[in-house]
This record gives structure tokens, sequence and C-alpha cells, in this order.
């Protein structure tokens, strides 16, 4: 699934899980810079964000 946003750009959502008591993803964006550093082979970057929670109240 990808989320489009002219400001953001395009946001990936890398990797999702739930087993009922544990959840987890992890999304990806990749930029490409205004100012291309030709010299040093950089174009774009991408920033991972993950993030998970585990329900401590077992039934």
């Amino acid at each position: 699934m990808f989320v489009i946003d002219k400001k953001l750009g395009v946001i990936e959502i890398v990797s999702f899980a739930c087993d009922g008591n544990k959840v987890n993803g992890e999304i990806a964006a990749t930029y490409v810079l205004p100012l291309q550093a030709a010299t040093l082979g950089l174009s774009a970057f991408t920033v991972r964000a993950n993030g998970s929670a585990t329900n401590q109240y077992n039934r």
C-alpha cells in the first residue's frame, strides 16, 4: 500500500504484523534531493521507521 502526499512524497508500508497480542510495523519514504550531489553520487535518500506494541494484559 502506498500513500501519496505532494509535500511528503510516497510513503510505503514495508511490513505489518499482528498476532493478537503484539503488533509491529515498518514504513519507508524515499526523497529525491532538490540539488543533486553528482560528485558524491547522492541523488535520493530513504527514511525508515518501525514500531511495535505488546498487550500486557493476558486473559
